[in-house]
């Protein structure tokens, strides 16, 4: 086994794709609050990462931020079932990783109840210990709270956790925590010159020989 004990995996673009889900459920909203308000599924392919009302603060009005997370949450949990794509070697390289003595979490800025529902659909539900959710810290990604909560939690040095993510604010979560953090490229976003996680990795069984033989 590598140095690496603790491997805390961000939920949406990294462990599941939630692309079509999160851009299909932002044009189903625009549609229900603001037809006028519109953003190309481009643009919304960068909403994956960001708390839900940090990215609502982008179309909308302080005052009606409310209501449109409830609405997009209305909409989120009729569409989960039907927009979850899962990647290619996902399951296998996740249930490999735990026999061999890993620890898997989540560190998601998806509410809990969404959390556990995209891992139940997908049959994930069983592989992860800790699901650190908007829910259990006081500020989200990029701030460390999760982080650091999911190493006290499982008893990790900083050293023996590694950190997955697939955007921006997963390495500046990381860094800001003080971890190792793999960023995963598979999916449309484009990364800030700043990131420089320790490896890129372009698909799960790329990440597991480098969490295995740190390659």
């Amino acid at each position: 086994m590598s140095k690496y004990k603790t491997l805390i995996f961000d939920l949406d673009g990294t462990v599941v794709n939630t692309d079509e889900l999160i851009a299909n459920t932002f044009l189903a909203l625009y549609d229900a609050i603001t037809p006028n308000v519109r953003r190309s599924k481009e643009e919304l392919y960068y909403y994956s990462g960001p708390p839900l009302e940090d990215n609502l603060r982008n179309d909308y009005p302080e005052e009606m931020v409310d209501i449109c997370a409830k609405t997009f949450r209305e909409i989120t949990d009729k569409l989960i079932e039907t927009e979850l794509v899962e990647y290619k070697d996902a399951k296998i390289t996740l249930e490999s990783l735990k026999q061999k003595g890993y620890t898997l979490t989540i560190n998601t800025n998806r509410i809990v109840r969404f959390t556990s529902k995209i891992l139940k659909t997908l049959k994930y539900d069983d592989l992860f210990s800790i699901l650190m959710c908007p829910d259990f810290v006081k500020i989200g990604k990029p701030n460390p709270e999760g982080c650091l909560k999911i190493i006290e939690q499982t008893n990790s040095s900083k050293q023996e956790c590694l950190y997955i993510g697939d955007n921006n604010a997963d390495f500046y979560t990381a860094r800001n925590a003080g971890i190792d953090c793999v960023i995963v490229s598979w999916g449309p976003r484009k990364f800030k010159d700043d990131v420089k996680p320790v490896k890129f990795v372009k698909s799960y069984k790329e990440l597991e020989d480098f969490i295995l033989n740190g390659k």
